[in-house]
């Protein structure tokens, strides 16, 4: 369940140990402490909110009408680096779970991209910027779902990954790298749009008997399995689908 501050206490997150998964505001997200390296530069490059922020400018730029359609944080029990932080000396100050208070390394958020919407489809930039690095993702009906979860190569990049080993090593980039595909992709958007459509209509064409989902179904679970097992005879590491 999605927790959210509106309409409780616009300076004040709930408690991320009991809500784990919480909607924010990007006013709300830009208050928040900001995380810095040794040099007082932002940690990944970039602040969660400023990316957001870069992302949107991009797209005003080519002249798409765009709405921050989804924006939430996230804590997990990372040790080292929890997703979320919250810093005492400050909740003197501001108060008990004050926005300020709390650093947030795992935010998501789906820019969409209003101009390309029908019926059926809409067009999104999926965002995840949490301790490995920022991923990025676009097309039609692509978003970031509550299970964090982001799959698809064609349009996809990450700041992190193996570069040169296994099936996602082409998309891993710098920085300015990922924001300069990103921006290739919004100028490109019609023709890819028209495309992925196309790919869409063709998909629903396919007859799927009833043996057959149950064969996918079960292809599908095969590969969780295989990925979250510890046996080194059958173990995969790869992104699978059933998170």
């Amino acid at each position: 369940m999605i927790e959210t501050t509106k309409g409780v206490n616009n300076n004040q997150f709930f408690n991320f140990e009991e809500a784990k998964v919480q909607a924010l505001t990007l006013e709300q997200l830009e208050r928040t402490h900001r995380e810095n390296d040794v040099y007082e530069k932002p940690l990944r490059g970039i602040y969660h909110f400023a990316l957001i922020h870069q992302l949107i400018d991009m797209c005003n730029e080519i002249g798409y009408n765009v709405e921050l359609y989804d924006l939430f944080a996230a804590n997990n029990k990372d040790r080292t680096q929890p997703g979320v932080v919250r810093l005492p000396q400050i909740e003197q100050i501001k108060g008990e779970r004050a926005i300020e208070a709390h650093i947030l390394r795992r935010v998501f958020a789906n820019v969409r991209i209003t101009d390309f919407d029908n019926q059926e489809t809409t067009t999104n930039l999926a965002v995840a910027y949490h301790q490995k690095g920022i991923q990025i993702g676009f097309g039609p009906n692509v978003m970031i779902c509550h299970n964090q979860c982001m799959l698809g190569a064609q349009y996809y990049g990450a700041t992190y990954g193996d570069k040169g080993k296994g099936k996602n090593s082409a998309n891993k980039y710098e920085l300015n790298e990922l924001l300069d595909v990103v921006k290739s992709w919004l100028v490109d958007a019609r023709h890819i749009i028209v495309t992925e459509r196309d790919k869409i209509e063709r998909m629903k064409n396919i007859e799927v008997s009833a043996d057959k989902l149950l064969v996918i179904i079960g292809m599908l679970t095969a590969i969780r399995v295989k990925c979250d097992s510890t046996n080194k005879l059958i173990h995969e590491h790869r992104t699978y689908p059933l998170n």
